[in-house]
């Protein structure tokens, strides 16, 4: 059986691991409600970002009667929104590695474990966007249409 088939640790395939591994992130969160607030500043984060890029482009273009501003704001908010996201996905990830090393861990913890990996968030939200766009761009075969 190959690595892929297997997992990365052994007999426990990534589907299996997939599943333990959100039940222990869910026990995590139950155990530690506030962690929830991760979520919610990233939905906060995510709101301001797209009030901020795209409603002031929305009335621009329909004044203009152009939808190329909103292609434009698209690719500005991006990287932003990319990067919140990540941001505090790895916030998360890293209370629940302190969890699960028996430490206790907290909100400021998390945060404070993903700013000190800014640049490896900002290099994998850059190289992210650049793919969307790059897919979104590219031209589609004959016969098929966008989801």
């Amino acid at each position: 059986m190959s690595t892929y088939e297997s997992g990365i640790g052994g007999g426990e395939g990534r589907l299996r691991r997939g599943f333990r591994l959100a039940r222990l992130s869910w026990n995590v969160v139950e155990a530690d409600r506030s962690l929830l607030l991760l979520p919610a500043a990233q939905l906060l984060a995510a709101v301001a970002t797209f009030a901020v890029v795209f409603v002031p482009l929305f009335f621009i273009s329909e004044e203009q009667n152009s939808s190329d501003l909103l292609l434009v704001g698209t690719g500005l908010a991006s990287l932003p929104m990319n990067f919140i996201n990540t941001f505090f996905g790895v916030a998360f990830i890293g209370v629940l590695r302190k969890h699960l090393a028996g430490e206790q861990a907290t909100l400021s913890d998390g945060l404070a474990f993903a700013r000190t990996r800014l640049g490896p968030i900002f290099r994998w939200s850059g190289w992210r966007s650049a793919c969307s766009h790059a897919s979104a761009a590219a031209p589609l075969p004959p016969g098929s249409r966008r989801r």
